[in-house]
């Protein structure tokens, strides 16, 4: 018998679990197409698109991560607040909003790395794919939302 773990039944050490496997296996997909990206460069096997498409999906990308920062952390504050039990957060919601936070910030990377493939140039893409790159590494599940903050008298625990 395969016993399945929802988030629903999850406890704290499965969901800090889970959301570092999630958060690691996001970060690698966006590392390995820059992998692919530089190989492809190496070879010289990828030629430029044309030069205004380029430029407008790398604007685009640039719209999406100024505007996937700010958003990804106020949905994931606000999946939190959801799941705001007592002192600390649910294991489901940390995950929940952790994935949310994550996925908004994988979208502008990943145009941008396409940016890159299409004009066969790293400049200017990769500026917005090292951005949203950066903050999902900043970003490393650590799991303190899960554990209680204050004591019984409602002051900061230490």
């Amino acid at each position: 018998m395969s016993q399945q773990t929802s988030l629903d039944n999850m406890n704290p050490a499965q969901a800090l679990t889970t959301t570092r496997l999630l958060w690691a296996a996001m970060l690698s997909g966006q590392l390995v197409l820059l992998g692919v990206i530089a190989l492809l460069m190496a070879q010289g096997t990828l030629s430029p698109a044309d030069p205004q498409l380029t430029t407008t999906l790398f604007l685009v990308s640039l719209g999406a991560i100024v505007t996937a920062v700010p958003a990804g952390y106020f949905a994931r504050s606000q999946i939190y607040k959801k799941h705001w039990q007592r002192e600390s957060i649910e294991p489901r919601g940390y995950v929940t909003g952790n994935i949310v936070l994550l996925a908004l910030l994988e979208a502008p990377a990943m145009l941008a790395l396409v940016t890159c493939m299409l004009a066969a140039s790293f400049w200017p893409g990769i500026v917005v794919a090292m951005l949203a790159l950066g903050v999902q590494i900043i970003n490393f599940p650590h799991g303190v939302p899960m554990h209680a903050t204050f004591d019984d008298h409602g002051k900061q625990a230490r």
